[in-house]
């Protein structure tokens, strides 16, 4: 809550300053002023303006959404159904303040109307930019999404997010991470990016039931400081592409042990440090889209020998997609996973093979060589008020999938409505089967301001 009352402790010290002018629009030089004589005495008759005063919303440009949805069932695996969900986003885009443009987006949300009243808040992005020159900088809690595939992209490693909010729009489960961004602007269509994240916040995940007397606590870093990601991007020419390198923590756990008796055993989600080398790459071959990504990361298992930590791995993806009659879209991409010193949990020790395989399976990594797809249709109509997407992705080897049929509907520019569902199918064991609990339909009206 702390980061909710700095938003509006900021936004309030604001709100006192409506006499606050544009400074890239100063008033013109005023005209001296005119004595004209009389009999009696002299009269002065200055043409002085007004200085004319912003209003509340020409000086912050609020925009936001109220939202009202229901889903089928959460993303925690509770034995609840029927969630009706409430939320509210804000969003400031305050006018030029000293050379300096700042964004801010907060949200209020109650995930489960009908039995608890907690609302829970977060600033979700809040920066300030200036250009000096050929330079960028930019300072804040960003949202910092890298990667040219459809959404499977093995480069974003700078992003958090929160799986477990209700959404109908998985990119809203993004959100911001405390982050310095320098940019620097050369030759007209290349930049060289820096980033520092000396901020850490928990992503949040849905968490299967685990086997009994096994428990689960979270854990954090105990210093975000030092994360730095370095990229060269290349875009406006016949192919787009960029070169990227991370070195901080990894937003996808491992598991370490905390405490273990003859009963029980509590596991921690432990977030280590990981290095990642990636590219990036899409260019058009006539009426075709071509997409590609891969990334090299270099975990602290080195070798696998810890049955706890995920082992080194490849990852790329190559994709196409092509738009029919202006209106429909149709999009696939091929997906391949290879895991260095890979071992097979079957083949270690009883007392290891349990906590290996569900390392595996969280981390994706039950195989040594992994290959699946994705593919992805979508339909405008009614003067593109009607949008229809399919949305499909398999991992071969265990027939593990998820399908999310969605449809959103605009009334009006203001009043829009969205449906669909996500279903996770394939073996209990494997890496998407483990969410066939979660799965289920989702309904939510809209009304953006």
């Amino acid at each position: 809550m702390r980061s909710i009352f700095l938003f509006f402790f900021f936004f309030n010290s604001l709100l006192n300053a409506q006499d606050l002018r544009e400074f890239d629009n100063p008033l013109p030089p005023q005209p001296r002023p005119v004595y004209k004589k009389t009999t009696n005495k002299k009269t002065i008759n200055p043409t002085k303006a007004k200085k004319p005063k912003l209003t509340l919303k020409e000086l912050w440009d609020p925009s936001g959404s109220l939202r009202l949805g229901y889903f089928q069932k959460d993303k925690t695996f509770s034995p609840n159904k029927d969630y009706l969900v409430g939320s509210t986003w804000l969003t400031l885009r305050p006018k030029l303040l000293w050379g300096f443009k700042s964004y801010f987006q907060g949200t209020l949300q109650n995930s489960d109307m009908l039995r608890d009243k907690t609302i829970y808040g977060d600033l979700r992005e809040g920066y300030f930019d200036i250009s000096i020159g050929p330079f960028d900088l930019r300072a804040g809690r960003l949202i910092t999404v890298w990667g040219r595939a459809d959404k499977v992209n093995p480069t974003d490693t700078l992003s958090l997010k929160d799986l477990t909010r209700l959404t109908t729009d998985d990119e809203d489960q993004r959100i911001g991470i405390g982050s310095a961004q320098i940019i620097y602007n050369f030759l007209s269509e290349f930049r060289l990016i820096f980033i520092s994240q000396p901020e850490w916040r928990n992503p949040q995940f849905p968490i299967p039931p685990l086997p009994t007397g096994v428990s689960l606590s979270n854990s954090t870093p105990e210093s975000s400081l030092g994360q730095y990601a370095v990229k060269l991007d290349r875009t406006g020419g016949d192919i787009d592409f960029s070169l990227s390198y991370f070195n901080g923590y990894d937003k996808f756990p491992d598991f370490k042990i905390l405490s273990l008796t003859s009963t029980s055993l509590n596991l921690g989600l432990d977030y280590n440090k990981i290095v990642t080398y990636g590219f990036d790459a899409a260019a058009n071959l006539g009426v075709i889209g071509i997409r590609t990504e891969g990334a090299y990361t270099k975990t602290k298992d080195d070798t696998g020998a810890d049955p706890l930590i995920k082992n080194p791995f490849y990852f790329a993806v190559l994709g196409a997609d092509r738009v029919f009659f202006e209106k429909l879209t149709l999009g696939a991409q091929y997906l391949f996973r290879s895991i260095e010193n890979w071992v097979d949990s079957q083949t270690l020790s009883p007392s290891f093979q349990s906590l290996a395989a569900l390392t595996q399976r969280y981390s994706n990594q039950q195989q040594k060589s992994q290959q699946g797809y994705t593919a992805r249709i979508e339909y405008k109509a009614m003067n593109d008020n009607l949008t229809c997407e399919l949305t499909f992705l398999q991992w071969l080897q265990n027939q593990d999938s998820l399908f999310r049929p969605k449809m959103n509907y605009s009334f009006t520019d203001h009043f829009k409505l969205a449906f669909g569902a996500e279903i996770y199918s394939g073996p209990d064991d494997s890496f998407l089967g483990q969410f066939k609990a979660i799965s289920g339909g989702f309904l939510e009206t809209r009304y953006d301001f």
